[in-house]
């Protein structure tokens, strides 16, 4: 047989409803908001940083091969000192890449051209990529 205090015990517990409450609703999608705020502003940042990277990458492969291209053509003979200028290296390099100086250096007493050029590139930031290469050829005769 039943008692009356335990009837209503068992109906209080059946009367229990399940689930959140509005509180915990609240502050669990401010704590997912906060969380996802920050995730999405170190993810944004690292897309940044990889495309920086690709351009200083690129600026420093193209200007690395026109000054290779330059070097191989002065050693064989194709181009004079005198013809190395901005509009003959812009020729070898994409549009992109600009030339923000070139100097060239020529020793009497050992003959040997040393060749300093500076390059960047514009990034989508409108930032600039900089890059300094310079490069010396002997003549070996």
């Amino acid at each position: 047989m039943w008692n009356c205090t335990e009837f209503f015990m068992i109906k209080k517990e059946n009367n229990k409803k399940e689930g959140f409450t509005l509180v915990e609703t609240m502050v669990t999608v401010v704590v997912f908001t906060a969380v996802m705020s920050l995730s999405l502003g170190v993810f944004l940042s690292n897309i940044r940083t990889q495309r920086a990277a690709l351009y200083k990458l690129r600026l420093v492969n193209e200007t690395s091969y026109a000054l290779k291209k330059i070097e191989e053509e002065i050693r064989n003979g194709d181009v004079g000192v005198t013809e190395i200028n901005e509009n003959y290296i812009e020729d070898l390099l994409p549009n992109q890449i600009e030339i923000t100086e070139l100097a060239t250096y020529i020793a009497e007493e050992i003959p040997r051209i040393t060749i300093l050029l500076k390059t960047r590139i514009k990034t989508d930031e409108n930032r600039y990529a900089k890059f300094e290469l310079q490069t010396t050829v002997i003549n070996k005769e």
